[in-house]
């Protein structure tokens, strides 16, 4: 057999080459079954071996076709087959990409439905090393494996994932499926998942909704989120369904679970008809909801103004800012939600009209005699402000006047309030040039030599 194969290696349609490949395939079929897990060995040493590499693909692909009826002499070894042939979806030779593919839709093929669960650890771990090969590639460009990105590339693959998510024997099981599907369409193209969205994201919303752990939800959700950025408007079908989803699952006990929610929620924005109704829902909720979980609507609320912004009517994101700059006071006793809430303030003035974003420095960065406990928020919002909407400070001529409050703000002796005027000394001379003289002055004096080691550091960046 090996001479064959590597007769059979060169790629082209010789009638040398036929013969050989024809000649090894029934020597193959030939093999009693008591002796295929010898001939399998041989094949799967072949996948490895640069001078048998496509001719033992491609004789796999062949041989499982024809064992189709009686497939079970090969059960023992698809698992290690299908390491070493996946593995090579990220090869730089095209046609052995395409040959390895070939093999594994003819041997994934052969698994029962009740079965396939079982080889979704073999199948991580193989498109792990194709990405980690492609990855070592350092092209510059996005990571993805050639052999996921062919035309039906997901076909043999997705019942693997999809029955370990939903039949999986341990909740270990289901955790990995549903990691391990994120992790494969995060290496596909957008060409070649879109055929696929309905048959991925149907079942992971029905099962969302189960009293699963909260490590198999967040594992599904991240999933869902590779999938926004996927497939884009392939998704609007499901927007009602998933914001559902999303909403139900920002009150949900684990942060984990929360954290991804609020994210894929931000980022479904865009797709959403109703994305006012939405908005306004979040910043109730974020005032209303019990402490340990009223960061995540903020957090979606921040995804939602960044993706959508623009699409709010000047009434409803002037409700949206009054709203925001009146959750002060839960501010000043939570870490975590001043910073959440200075995001949602500096994304909303991105497409607010002039006089929100006026409003907002006057109740906050520009504002004189301001509570001590109210401080560090104003210093945030500034910051935040300026990264997200410096042009629009320009544009309103309070650039000086918030260059001012930021050399105020790092000449305090608090480190959170020094910290925050030096980034946003620094955005706003990105914003705006002229300022730069004034933002250096800043950065220096925060790295001063009598300055907190932290404090310096932070300037540094």
């Amino acid at each position: 057999l090996p001479p064959l194969l590597v007769a059979a290696n060169k790629v082209g349609t010789g009638e040398k080459e036929a013969a050989a490949a024809e000649a090894a395939k029934a020597l193959a079929l030939a093999v009693p079954d008591e002796a295929i897990h010898l001939l399998l060995v041989e094949l799967r040493k072949g996948v490895e071996d640069p001078l048998k590499r496509r001719a033992s693909a491609e004789l796999l692909a062949a041989y499982a076709a024809a064992r189709k009826s009686s497939p079970q002499p090969l059960f023992e070894s698809l698992p290690q087959l299908l390491d070493a042939l996946i593995s090579l979806f990220a090869h730089e030779d095209a046609e052995v990409v395409l040959s390895c593919w070939r093999a594994v839709d003819a041997l994934a093929s052969l698994i029962p439905k009740e079965e396939a669960a079982d080889y979704v650890r073999c199948v991580k771990e193989a498109v792990s090393t194709a990405r980690e090969t492609e990855r070592r590639k350092r092209t510059g460009r996005a990571v993805l494996v050639a052999g996921l990105c062919l035309p039906k590339a997901l076909t043999p693959l997705l019942p693997v994932y999809l029955q370990g998510v939903l039949q999986g024997a341990s909740t270990e099981v289901r955790e990995l499926a549903a990691e391990g599907l994120g992790e494969l369409v995060a290496v596909t193209s957008e060409e070649a998942v879109k055929p696929y969205v309905v048959q991925i994201t149907g079942p992971l919303i029905r099962i969302i909704g189960d009293r699963f752990p909260s490590q198999i939800k967040a594992a599904i959700l991240v999933t869902l989120g590779v999938l926004i950025a996927k497939a884009g408007i392939g998704l609007k079908p499901f927007v009602p369904q998933l914001q559902t989803t999303f909403l139900k699952c920002l009150a949900d006990a684990a942060d984990a679970v929360r954290a991804h929610a609020a994210v894929n929620l931000g980022a479904l924005a865009k797709m959403s008809p109703r994305v006012e109704q939405l908005a306004t829902e979040l910043a109730t909720s974020a005032r209303t909801a019990e402490p340990q979980i009223r960061n995540a609507y903020l957090v979606a609320l921040r995804g939602l103004l960044v993706s959508s912004g623009e699409r709010l009517s000047p009434g409803i994101s002037a409700n949206l800012g009054d709203s925001l700059r009146e959750m002060n006071k839960l501010a000043a006793e939570d870490d975590g939600f001043r910073h959440v809430l200075a995001a949602c303030l500096g994304a909303h003035a991105k497409h607010a009209a002039e006089d929100q974003i006026k409003a907002t420095l006057a109740w906050g960065p520009l504002a004189t005699n301001a509570p001590l406990q109210d401080r560090p928020l104003h210093a945030c919002v500034l910051a935040t402000l300026a990264g997200e909407a410096g042009n629009r400070l320009l544009d309103s001529g309070l650039v000086i006047q918030a260059m001012e409050a930021a050399t105020r703000f790092s000449r305090d002796s608090d480190v959170a309030l020094k910290v925050a005027g030096g980034r946003a000394a620094a955005r706003l001379a990105v914003a705006h040039l002229p300022t730069l003289a004034a933002a250096c002055t800043v950065l220096g004096g925060l790295m001063g030599p009598d300055q907190n080691t932290e404090v310096a550091r932070q300037a540094a960046l």
